[in-house]
């Protein structure tokens, strides 16, 4: 008779939700509104506050955010069943592409910008050659062709430091759950993956500052110095909180997770949903 009676106890005990998968969940529920605004986002392509701003990498970047979000929450409340190895390969490659996608949507829009007053200095001062090199050069980037090779070679390298680095670990991540993944692995990918996301910012930095002297066109070089100074904001804040993965609390409550799905989430609410709210 007791082995019969703790039998239903465990089993509701093994499904009782704590406190962090109540916070997982409504960070969960939260994300539900960003597949809606991107396609709604899509749809309005062609409104003038969105045609400039490349509508279509960036509809791709809102997409790729919402599913890391999802897989990153969902996983956090599925650790004792999810693979570590499967866990770390899908989120790290969807926040590499993510984050690069934002990236390489900001170079775009600064090649255009860049090669719209070479047009008009040209009208005005008439041609030369190194203006006109510099011409072609630019349309050759900015044609579809050149913009999707860019991309796939783009991911496909920016993506090999943190691949190799969970593949280095393979034996350690064979059989393992999410909640038995070492603890100095998740910190080395956390680490390359902390070097990179630096790079971007520093790299995103100074695009901002090319686009500081064209003219603010629907608030276009406004959102993205805007952009870079919270995502900077959250990098800091980031880079404490992996300080502080010793601490307790903040490893008891996954304040790491929390943060950078957040930070995801910053990147819908500002290349989406502003530009939105402007249209």
């Amino acid at each position: 008779m007791p082995a019969v009676s703790t039998g239903p106890t465990e089993a509701t005990a093994s499904w009782s939700l704590t406190s962090v998968d109540y916070i997982l969940l409504g960070l969960l529920l939260l994300t539900l509104y960003m597949p809606l605004v991107t396609a709604i986002y899509y749809a309005r392509k062609d409104m003038p506050s969105i045609r400039y701003r490349n509508p279509h990498q960036m509809t791709i970047c809102g997409f790729t955010a919402t599913f890391y979000c999802w897989f990153k929450l969902v996983f956090g409340l599925m650790t004792a069943t999810i693979s570590c190895a499967t866990s770390q390969y899908l989120v790290s490659i969807l926040f590499h592409f993510t984050t690069f996608s934002v990236f390489l949507s900001e170079v775009s829009i600064v090649v255009t910008f860049y090669l719209t007053e070479l047009l008009v200095t040209t009208h005005t001062k008439g041609h030369t050659p190194q203006n006109d090199r510099k011409s072609r050069l630019l349309r050759l980037y900015l044609r579809p062709s050149t913009t999707l090779c860019v991309w796939i070679i783009g991911h496909l390298l920016w993506n090999v430091p943190t691949i190799a680095t969970i593949a280095s670990y393979t034996n350690d991540l064979n059989n393992t759950t999410l909640k038995e993944c070492p603890n100095y692995i998740v910190e080395t990918i956390e680490l390359v993956s902390a070097i990179q996301v630096g790079i971007l910012l520093v790299l995103g930095s100074i695009l901002t500052r090319c686009m500081s002297t064209n003219i603010d066109n629907f608030g276009l070089r406004s959102n993205y110095i805007y952009a870079h100074r919270v995502w900077l904001c959250c990098y800091i804040i980031y880079l404490i909180v992996v300080g502080l993965e010793n601490v307790s609390w903040a490893k008891k409550y996954q304040i790491d997770s929390i943060l950078i799905t957040l930070s995801m989430q910053s990147i819908v609410l500002i290349i989406i949903v502003r530009p939105l709210h402007l249209s």
